[in-house]
């Protein structure tokens, strides 16, 4: 019996083409390792199960170039990502590799920290950061430390920030109208839910 019976007869041959049929092929056999995760099942692989304890390890040691040198692989800089997120609160010793994830993904004019616990304190240092200085959108949002104070720190350091939505945050909209800043600044580049009178 061949192991390719498919792939090298056509299909003429109605003798063989039964046992063809119950043949598993290599091509098959890579679809279904592949389509398994994917497939709602919700095994991760390895590599994925690794990445998280690494990502600790690093922070703890203070090393993050193993794992910046990680970014590089397919998929991986989004997962490192996401697993930045669900630290609360952020530790201050993974700013830097929040920073590189960021550039490694071209997000440093449109930068998405929504759902990161992130403080004032961590914020503004990466804002600072000579790869934000192009920065044109923020999104803040889902996160309880974010203040009024935060968002004037932010407006003052980003000169170019053209959009910062912070929604489902700890500002009120009293706290966001009644702030001493202008408010023609404050109200052309945030995006926070109207007030319902």
């Amino acid at each position: 019996m061949e192991a390719w019976l498919s792939e090298y007869q056509g299909s003429s041959n109605t003798q063989r083409g039964d046992q063809a049929s119950q043949v598993v092929t290599a091509s098959n056999l890579n679809t279904a390792s592949t389509d398994a995760p994917s497939a709602g099942l919700g095994i991760s692989s390895l590599a994925e199960l690794a990445l998280k304890p690494s990502i600790d390890h690093a922070l703890e040691t203070g090393n993050i170039q193993d794992i910046e040198q990680l970014m590089w692989l397919p998929g991986k800089a989004e997962a490192i990502l996401s697993m930045l997120k669900a630290y609360n609160p952020f530790p201050g010793a993974a700013l830097l590799l929040l920073a590189q994830v960021l550039n490694y993904l071209g997000l440093r004019k449109h930068a998405d920290l929504s759902n990161f616990a992130l403080s004032t304190t961590l914020i503004l240092p990466l804002v600072n950061d000579l790869k934000f200085r192009d920065l044109q959108a923020l999104d803040l949002s889902h996160n309880k430390f974010v203040t009024i104070d935060s968002i004037h720190a932010i407006l003052e350091i980003v000169s170019g920030l053209r959009r910062l939505i912070v929604l489902e945050t700890s500002i009120t909209d009293q706290s966001l109208f009644a702030s001493s800043k202008p408010q023609a600044l404050l109200q052309s580049r945030i995006t926070h839910p109207p007030p319902f009178d």
